[in-house]
């Protein structure tokens, strides 16, 4: 009836992917607000919305419509996918023993490890074979001080020197 809500884009599956071991309700949108949507959100009582990525996800008339119904807490994102799945690490996990990682361009293996992931306490945090994407992952990690991950997965598309490397 209230609370806090996570919100991404429904139409891309990074952002949801990465806000599936997150302990919030997630609402998924497209480039507006559904009837149904309005309805659930009419009948909430404080509501603090959680927007999951750029205006390029969650666009700017979205977070208008959200106004509506409740508190526009924050924006979490990234200048990509990789950036702004750490950033949801870093905001919703105070510690991490482990890290699971999934491959951050198709959805299969973070679809499944999603549910790990929540069941662990442990962030989902996209990556591929790049430094670049590895580098955020890193970056989490050692917030955390967490070296241990399960990687999701294999090394084609997480590569052991990815990984070594977080």
């Amino acid at each position: 009836k209230g609370g806090d809500i996570l919100v991404c884009v429904g139409t891309n599956f990074a952002d949801s992917l990465s806000c599936a071991a997150v302990d919030l309700p997630m609402m998924l949108v497209g480039t507006s607000l559904n009837e149904d949507q309005k309805e659930f959100l009419s009948e909430c009582e404080d509501v603090r919305f959680h927007i999951v990525g750029g205006t390029g996800a969650v666009s700017s008339a979205v977070e208008k419509e959200l106004e509506q119904y409740g508190t526009i807490e924050e924006r979490i994102a990234g200048d990509n996918r990789y950036e702004t799945s750490a950033k949801i690490a870093e905001r919703f996990f105070t510690s991490a023993e482990k890290i699971v990682v999934a491959y951050g361009k198709n959805y299969p293996d973070g679809l499944s490890g999603g549910c790990l992931a929540y069941a662990m306490k442990a962030p989902l945090i996209l990556a591929e074979s790049n430094n670049t994407a590895a580098g955020y992952g890193a970056d989490a990690a050692g917030k955390f001080g967490c070296d241990r991950f399960v990687v999701l997965g294999g090394p084609s598309l997480v590569s052991h020197e990815t990984v070594r490397w977080m």
